[in-house]
């Protein structure tokens, strides 16, 4: 269904790394297909690349499924959002 192809999409683009610059879109990418660990992974990288993304991860409805986890919580926390 949707999910396994935008999964397969997903990891397609990162594997062949053309998300270059936008860390953020593919963490609301995955959390928006449930992919907690990966959604998060991505958080990380978009933290440590300053991308301008992050400021709306508070808000992001992308982010709703993986919104009541620690370490969602805990970022949100790092980014003094919370």
């Amino acid at each position: 269904g949707f999910h396994a192809e935008a999964q397969t999409a997903l990891a397609r683009l990162t594997g062949e790394g053309r998300v270059e610059g936008a860390p953020f879109l593919v963490a609301a990418g995955y959390a928006a297909v449930g992919d907690r660990d990966r959604a998060q992974e991505w958080l990380e990288r978009a933290l440590a690349e300053r991308d301008v993304g992050i400021v709306s991860l508070r808000s992001n409805p992308a982010f709703d499924g993986i919104r009541s986890g620690e370490r969602f919580q805990q970022l949100l926390t790092r980014l003094g959002l919370k």
